[in-house]
Order: C-alpha cells, then sequence, then structure tokens
C-alpha cells in the first residue's frame, strides 16, 4: 500500500511530464551529425518584404532603429580593452544604410523518435544558437591560452621570487624567539596528533596564483569572444542589417569606424553585431569636437546639512517685526493718479551774426606828450 501511495504521488507531482510521454511529443535522441539545408527564398509579398517597406517608411521609426543601434556600438566599445577615457558622445561623419538580410541556410540533423506507440526516424531542424555553441565549446583554442597564459604568469612569479638579489646594507628583522609560560602544562602526544597541521604559504606565492589567475581570466574571455565572433550565425530570417561609418569621441581618443549591425525590426533591441573596423583614430590633446549629446559627468557630491540651532530674536529684530505688520495691518487708501503738465516753451530767438570788423568801435588812444 505504501509503495502504491508513492506512485500515485509521484504520477501527480510529474503530471506533465507524463502527460507529454503519453499524449504529446516523443522524445528525440540525436543519432547523426548535423548538415546544412538549402536557404529558402523570400517571397515578394511575404510577412519579411512587408515588414521591411514598413519599417523605411516610417521615419521615426528609422530613428529609433538608428538609435538602437548606436547604443549596442557604444556597449561594445565601452566593454573592450579600448581605453578612450570618458565617453562624451557621437560625432560626424556619419551614415547608415538598412537591408534586409538574406535568407540564411538552415541546420538539420536525423533523431530517433521514441514515444508509447512507434519509433521511428526522423529529420528535424536545428537551432542556428546550438550550432554556434557546439563550434565554440569544440574550438580548444581559448581553453590551451588560457592554460599557457597561467602556466606562464606562475613560471615568471617564481623565477623572479627565487632570483631576486638583496640590495646591498638591506634591512634584516630580528628573528623573535618567545618562552614558553610558566604555567602552561604539557600537552599530551595524543594532542599533538589530534591538531592539523596546515601548512601556510608565503605571501609572494598567494600573490603570484592571484595575477596568474587574473592573466587566464583575461586571456580566457578574450579567446571565448573571437571565437564567438568568428562562429556567429547568420542573422535570422527577416532582420535588417545596419552598415555604415561613425566617429566617437572620448576624453582621450576619438576614433572613426566602420561597423556592420543586424537587428530586429519587431524589437530594436534584440542585436548581433558582426563587424567593426576602426579606420582611424586620433588623440585628442584638448581639441574640442561637438558631438551629438552631452557629456555624461559624474553627479556632484552630496553637500554636508549643517544643523544650525535656532537663535532668541534680539529686540530690535522684535521691534522691526512689529513695525512691519503694524504697516500692513493699516488700511491702503487710493489716491489720485497725477497727470504730468508740460509747461509752454518760449519760441527761440534768432541770434544775430557778429557784426564786421571795421564797424567794430577802436578803443580810443591816449594824446602824446611834447
Amino acid at each position: 500500500m505504501a509503495a502504491a501511495g508513492m506512485t500515485v504521488a509521484m504520477l501527480y507531482w510529474n503530471k506533465d511530464l507524463v502527460d507529454r510521454i503519453v499524449t504529446k511529443d516523443p522524445w528525440y535522441l540525436p543519432i547523426w551529425f548535423m548538415h546544412p539545408t538549402t536557404a529558402v527564398p523570400y517571397e515578394g509579398d511575404g510577412p519579411e518584404i512587408k515588414e521591411f517597406n514598413r519599417l523605411m517608411r516610417d521615419p521615426q521609426r528609422r530613428v529609433n532603429a538608428e538609435a538602437a543601434v548606436l547604443q549596442a556600438v557604444k556597449k561594445r566599445i565601452l566593454k573592450s580593452q579600448l581605453d578612450i577615457g570618458q565617453w562624451e558622445g557621437f560625432a560626424s561623419p556619419f551614415w547608415m544604410t538598412f537591408a534586409l538580410a538574406s535568407p540564411p541556410r538552415g541546420w538539420s540533423r536525423k533523431y530517433l523518435a521514441i514515444s508509447l506507440t512507434s519509433l521511428d526516424v526522423v529529420e528535424r531542424p536545428v537551432p542556428s544558437g546550438s550550432v554556434m555553441r557546439l563550434s565554440v565549446v569544440m574550438y580548444p583554442r581559448a581553453t590551451a591560452a588560457g592554460l599557457q597564459a597561467f602556466s606562464t604568469s606562475i613560471f615568471n612569479s617564481v623565477y623572479d621570487m627565487f632570483n631576486a638579489e638583496k640590495p646591498m646594507g638591506a634591512y634584516q628583522p630580528p628573528a623573535v624567539q618567545r618562552n614558553p609560560y610558566p604555567n602552561s602544562l604539557p600537552e599530551s602526544d595524543e594532542s599533538e596528533k589530534q591538531a592539523p597541521t596546515v601548512p601556510l604559504l608565503p605571501s609572494g606565492i598567494v600573490i603570484a596564483l592571484h595575477e596568474a589567475a587574473s592573466n587566464a581570466q583575461q586571456t580566457l574571455t578574450k579567446e571565448l569572444s573571437r571565437d564567438y565572433l568568428k562562429n556567429l550565425p547568420p542573422p535570422p530570417r527577416g532582420w535588417v542589417i545596419a552598415d555604415g561609418t561613425v566617429r566617437l569621441v572620448g576624453t582621450e581618443l576619438a576614433l572613426i569606424f566602420d561597423f556592420k549591425v543586424a537587428f530586429n525590426p519587431k524589437n530594436n533591441e534584440q542585436c548581433l553585431i558582426y563587424g567593426m573596423t576602426t579606420r582611424h583614430h586620433t588623440r585628442r590633446r584638448g581639441m574640442r569636437i561637438q558631438t551629438f549629446e552631452k557629456p555624461s559627468l559624474p553627479p556632484p557630491p552630496p553637500q554636508p546639512i549643517k544643523h544650525q540651532q535656532p537663535t532668541a530674536p534680539q529686540p530690535e529684530q522684535q521691534l522691526s517685526r512689529k513695525s512691519d505688520h503694524s504697516h500692513e495691518q493699516q488700511p491702503r487708501t487710493l489716491e489720485k493718479p497725477s497727470i504730468p503738465v508740460q509747461t509752454p516753451v518760449a519760441p527761440e530767438q534768432p541770434q544775430r551774426p557778429p557784426p564786421p570788423q571795421s564797424e567794430v568801435p577802436r578803443p580810443q588812444e591816449a594824446p602824446r606828450k611834447r
């Protein structure tokens, strides 16, 4: 009875699996290698071409697609090991073209379909992502490069540690020996056997291990990304390829490069970068470049809040406040608007010209004495 109850409980909790085994799809076991299939061309009035035409006719959708492509390019540049300084934005020259991706060829494999009623050999398509992941895993160059970087770093660190020469007159700390306490009891042989002895590694070896692990991790990540780009699957059916040139600016470096990005026209956030080739790079050296977006500076640090204690108002301030309240409480009287009065101005009299020099009376001369 107990076994029957446990069986019923297991079937109840796994009823989805039982339903799938009995009534739905059978189990598929791969029995052969993958092989490529021919690509199916687009139809003249197919949904892929209709969606692409809608994208090209709508200017707002094109602007949003361009912004999504540039955002994907920006993320790839900031994640790379290229030091451009602080990000400032994109600048001219800039152009971008859209084209519908060619229909990709597929992959298929033979499977053994196992069900309760039949046992058949069928052929099913394989997703392109699975093909790419299998190609990357089966390509051992990244793992070999990571192990080589780790062993090289360890060997160099140990070699430098053993061949390091002490400089002349270097300080050597004295050896400190502590005497055992007089009241300490002698330990038995059993306690010494039970106490685990863990050897401590020198600090130099620990630092060397950390450096070797970091170098191996960086090399492995770099090689895996290279293998990923090398084995990147073609764009899915109906995606759009954006091809163009862009100039981006940082505080230390300005770059001009070509890019090739595929995105989903129904969801611009789904992007795949297929190529980024540097065409030109220049050190900034203080030159000013106008960008399409404002520089993203860090926010200013918060200022400390000063707690001020309330002070008692002085008598002069109280008197001034009372006088202000009394002025505010008095009713305001309406004043008659004053009209400016213009006083008459007398006409200007013309000035006489000065008399000629002949008519000007000469001063009388004093008589001469004889």
